[in-house]
């Protein structure tokens, strides 16, 4: 995984992490929803694995949110934070939706 992608799971992981907790889910719970474990979502969360899209859609449904979360640059609040600042820069969400379609396809 080179930096980009690093940089860019990080981010993926943060939002998730985020939803996660806004939902008042364990890692267990979310990874049940999800017929998974809670091992596979601290992967995601810390940034170490990329979801692929059919994981990416069920964590969408899972966490009541669009693919778009995930993807978009927009700032991640902290949590406990009130009003969510949603900026974004199209570019890099392309830069982004670019390199997780890489990642799942080198996979294939």
């Amino acid at each position: 995984m080179n930096r980009e992608e690093k940089v860019n799971s990080m981010i993926i992981g943060q939002r998730i992490k985020y939803a996660r907790k806004s939902m008042n889910l364990t890692q267990e719970e979310l990874g049940r929803l999800m017929c998974t474990d809670g091992k596979y979502i601290s992967r995601l969360e810390s940034g170490k694995s990329l979801p692929s899209l059919k994981r990416l859609v069920q964590l969408s449904r899972a966490l009541k949110c669009t693919c778009d979360y995930f993807l978009w640059d927009m700032d991640v609040p902290e949590t406990g934070s009130e009003d969510v600042d949603i900026e974004f820069d199209v570019d890099n969400a392309v830069d982004v939706m670019l390199s997780v379609y890489d990642s799942i396809s080198s996979g294939m």
